[in-house]
């Protein structure tokens, strides 16, 4: 993951040929207008061989995509700057 290991932050939408282990179940976070939203902790491999851990985010969607999807999954890495 060069983003990350250039120090960069990353929000990804997740396709279908990306391998990761799931190391926490779904939690619900939260409702939006286009649906319920959950996230898991999980764990992928970099391009070096690395072990990354990310946070995975899923959009239970009230309505179908085009591609009739009923949910959207993001991968997400992300800091948050605390206030000094």
């Amino acid at each position: 993951m060069t983003i990350r290991r250039q120090k960069g932050y990353f929000i990804i939408r997740q396709h279908q040929q990306i391998p990761f282990e799931i190391l926490s179940e779904f939690e619900p976070v939260g409702q939006s207008e286009s649906g319920d939203i959950y996230e898991q902790w999980t764990l992928m491999q970099d391009e070096d061989g690395k072990a990354v851990r990310l946070r995975r985010i899923s959009v239970k969607l009230k309505q179908k995509t085009r591609s009739e999807d009923s949910e959207m999954n993001l991968w997400v890495y992300l800091q948050f700057l605390k206030n000094k």
